[in-house]
């Protein structure tokens, strides 16, 4: 509202999105008879969505056209390294705790509509890093679990 000098500013968003498909390497080495270390490295692609940004603006009691900025999408390489731990409580049922980097950097272009003067702030283009650490505690289920002779 500051930024476009107005009386009253109202924003809808739609979400960003994200999908990708990494293949990559797994290790799970063991350091005791139940608890093993585990290890993967992803590296594949991932596509990003930003948002469609709409901010209606009011001013005086008039109501001035919406500024939009569109969803802008991109394609680009990917990375995913993780490390954690495993202990198995059954011969087929185990306990992970597991971290996780991830890292894309899409170049996005985004196209923005609808501003008749230049208050508040226009992007036009996003080439940041999206990167993540993912911490996960979880229960494993081992399908092909033979038992040891």
């Amino acid at each position: 509202q500051e930024s476009f000098d107005v009386d009253k500013t109202s924003t809808s968003v739609t979400n960003y999105k994200m999908w990708s498909v990494m293949p990559g390497l797994y290790l799970d080495l063991p350091i005791a008879k139940k608890f093993s270390i585990t290890a993967r490295a992803l590296a594949g692609i991932a596509h990003a969505s930003t948002p469609t940004i709409t901010v209606a603006i009011e001013d005086g009691g008039v109501v001035d056209p919406s500024v939009i900025q569109s969803s802008a999408s991109k394609t680009a390489f990917a990375f995913d390294g993780g490390v954690g731990f495993r202990y198995s409580i059954l011969r087929c049922l185990a306990i992970n705790l597991r971290a996780d980097y991830f890292y894309t950097k899409p170049d996005f272009k985004i196209a923005n509509s609808g501003r008749i003067n230049n208050a508040g702030r226009e992007v036009t283009e996003y080439d940041q890093a999206l990167s993540s650490v993912n911490f996960t505690l979880g229960v494993a289920y081992q399908f092909s679990s033979k038992k040891k002779k």
